[in-house]
């Protein structure tokens, strides 16, 4: 594949007023070129299935745009090899320059069976950058909801989240993100952390907070309740 195999099978799906918006909502440096999700992840899709030279063409890039990285990160969801899975993240991550890379690429990877052993091999994104630290939290949130991840329990994903460094805006607001979703996966073991709760950010906990009450798996009284704890934590 080139340049110009590339362009001309998304040329007929830019959107030059999508194009606008979404690099103010994105916040990206790279080039883009404007294309909505749902017609990217059906490309990777086609990609994945009739043009496999896609992953060489992207790795030879010197430079690449906002796109190009989402169309090769989409087309993980589908792989089947968990080392292949391993080895193009790890090339792929150091590339993301977006929460939206972060966030529509990394998922529960069906080919993953073992989320305690693929948390570790990606433990070192925790020293990297503040995308490679989201990506990171961004793994531990997505245990929370994998069926595969059942044996990581709340507070394996807790502690782990424990030792990201935060400071970070984007890392701090997908730390938050994965607290919220730890009191509604279980609620009683969040209620006994305040004092490890304490170690986080009164920013985190502010936003984990927020999150915490726009939830609708978490009950009113429980959205009360994690208010007051935030609270006395921060005051």
């Amino acid at each position: 594949m080139t340049k110009l195999d590339f362009e001309s099978i998304i040329n007929p799906f830019i959107d030059e007023k999508f194009k606008e918006g979404s690099v103010k909502i994105t916040r990206t440096s790279l080039y883009t070129y404007g294309i909505r999700t749902p017609i990217l992840r059906q490309l990777a899709k086609d990609l994945y299935k009739n043009r496999p030279d896609y992953r060489d063409y992207f790795f030879s890039l010197s430079e690449c745009s906002f796109e190009e990285i989402l169309l090769l990160g989409m087309q993980f969801t589908h792989y089947t090899d968990y080392q292949r899975l391993l080895s193009d993240l790890k090339m792929l991550i150091p590339r993301f320059d977006s929460w939206a890379h972060t966030d529509q690429i990394i998922a529960d990877f069906k080919c993953v069976k073992s989320y305690a052993d693929y948390l570790d091999y990606f433990s070192y994104l925790k020293d990297g950058t503040e995308f490679e630290k989201r990506s990171y939290v961004i793994m531990l949130l997505k245990c929370c909801y994998a069926k595969s991840a059942a044996n990581i329990l709340t507070k394996n994903i807790f502690s782990e989240l424990l030792t990201v460094p935060s400071g970070e805006y984007y890392v701090d607001m997908a730390i938050a993100w994965t607290l919220a979703e730890l009191f509604a996966k279980d609620y009683s073991y969040m209620k006994s952390c305040v004092e490890d709760l304490a170690s986080f950010s009164p920013f985190i906990l502010k936003k984990a907070a927020q999150k915490c009450r726009d939830s609708y798996r978490i009950t009113p009284e429980e959205k009360i309740e994690i208010t007051n704890i935030i609270k006395s934590i921060t005051k």
